[in-house]
């Protein structure tokens, strides 16, 4: 077998042959454990030495660390294509910082941005532009050793909360406090996960030192029937969405993390509950 363009890393104190966009596999299918191989692939094997294309990026189903992820990313470049972990955490509290939501274009998916009273999309390049509320949530994950900020996009956090991003936001101004984090959000907090993480490119520039998340559960089922799951879930519209970079640093948040969470007290969270309690009433 020949293999050419591939990066040795190691990773988890395991060697890996990380691929890139110009690395290809050749094999001599003459060989009947090769030829079972390549077909495992999708590959058709007819003539000897084919090329199998590696485009499809990279799945691994095996239960990783957060330091794990964060040296895979440090020891890696913007060539590495995508690459699929189980990651199991605690919520420690929903990152505010950016938000939980943003406005994106029904077209592209692309964030809408500010233009002095309206919203432009700077990839469809059109005045008529609809724009519609989706989640976009940062999540300060901790697993005992580790903490990072995980991000959960629209499909998946509305499957999560089965509640609808814009509708909330319409909620959220009616009670009076914009930067208000709804209630379904904060009950996240002190529940803990077991994540399904894509690595892309995106999380390789230095103003996006975030993980994707693609799907998330309470139960062990990822971790059990991992590799049948990832080949189940398909590239979600969400991952390719582009926002606004803004330096959120490396991906290891330490004790910038808890300061932030600290940040609004018990006392605060309590009188916000009471507060949506006797609106429910009114």
């Amino acid at each position: 077998m020949l293999v050419t363009s591939v990066n040795p890393k190691l990773f988890g104190g395991n060697l890996y042959l990380n691929s890139t966009q110009g690395t290809r596999f050749f094999f001599d299918t003459s060989l009947p454990e090769i030829a079972e191989f390549v077909g495992s692939l999708g590959a058709t094997a007819t003539q000897a030495y084919t090329c199998v294309d590696t485009l499809e990026g990279i799945k691994k189903k095996e239960l990783v660390s957060i330091g794990d992820l964060n040296t895979f990313i440090s020891n890696s470049n913007e060539q590495t294509q995508e690459a699929d972990f189980l990651c199991k955490g605690q919520i420690v509290c929903v990152n505010q910082e950016n938000g939980w939501s943003f406005v994106s274009c029904t077209g592209c998916n692309k964030k809408l941005e500010r233009n002095g009273t309206s919203l432009d999309c700077t990839r469809c390049l059109t005045s008529d532009v609809t724009g519609v509320v989706r989640f976009r949530v940062g999540l300060a994950v901790d697993d005992g050793k580790d903490s990072a900020t995980f991000v959960v996009f629209y499909k998946e956090m509305s499957k999560l909360t089965k509640q609808d991003a814009a509708a909330l936001a319409l909620d959220v101004v009616r009670d009076g406090g914009e930067e208000q984090l709804p209630a379904c959000l904060e009950e996240l907090e002190g529940k803990e996960f077991v994540f399904h993480i894509r690595v892309t490119p995106f999380n390789f520039t230095p103003n996006h030192r975030t993980f994707t998340v693609s799907t998330m559960t309470k139960d062990d089922t990822l971790v059990n029937h991992g590799k049948d799951h990832l080949e189940s879930i398909p590239s979600h519209v969400e991952e390719n969405v582009e926002l606004a970079g803004s330096s959120s640093g490396p991906a290891i948040l330490g004790n910038k993390m808890d300061e932030k969470c600290a940040s609004e007290t018990s006392l605060e969270k309590a009188d916000a509950l009471k507060k949506r309690k006797r609106d429910g009433r009114e």
